[in-house]
């Protein structure tokens, strides 16, 4: 599968189906990239903001075993980006880390059905009024709510009814 990004993006890959695999480095950006289709692929966009995130899911939408996506450390990453992220309907993993999104963005995981594994860490704009959008997404399995000032016992509480889903907190 060849592809090409403008950004200085970090691509890693593993082996197809190797939940427990490690992501081997395998080529930066800017620049074109052959990478083999029995691979998946794992991009980190290092200070990613809105209109770097468009531009990503743009450049990067043909790529079908495009398992994880990294943008932590985003502070200029919106509900925006995440609306710009959420075309990835495939996409299993997303690190949102320390981005700016908020409750409102967080209807945009909706369009994410394939998405089992999230961090939320340090979006402090995420409160107990957002985790009701992640009772829904019941293929969740890992969720990071770390630093979020905004979150109470008793939202966690109803998030964890979620047997299935592991919180950390």
């Amino acid at each position: 599968m060849k592809c090409s990004t403008t950004l200085p993006v970090h691509v890693f890959t593993r082996p197809a189906g190797e939940k427990d695999g490690f992501w081997q480095p395998f080529d930066e950006g800017p620049g074109y990239f052959e990478i083999d289709p029995a691979l998946e692929v794992m991009l980190y966009l290092p200070r990613a903001e809105d209109e770097t995130v468009e531009i990503l899911c743009n450049e990067w939408r043909e790529v079908p075993l495009l398992y994880q996506i990294d943008v932590s450390e985003g502070r200029r990453v919106t509900d925006e980006g995440l609306r710009f992220l959420s075309r990835f309907s495939q996409l299993r993993a997303l690190n949102m880390s320390a981005c700016s999104i908020s409750n409102i963005g967080l209807e945009h995981l909706m369009d994410m059905p394939a998405l089992i594994w999230l961090d939320l860490s340090h979006c402090t704009g995420v409160s107990d009024k957002g985790l009701r959008r992640l009772e829904t997404m019941r293929q969740l399995t890992y969720v990071n709510l770390r630093g979020l000032p905004r979150v109470t016992q008793a939202g966690l509480k109803r998030l964890a009814k979620n047997k299935s889903l592991q919180i950390r907190r």
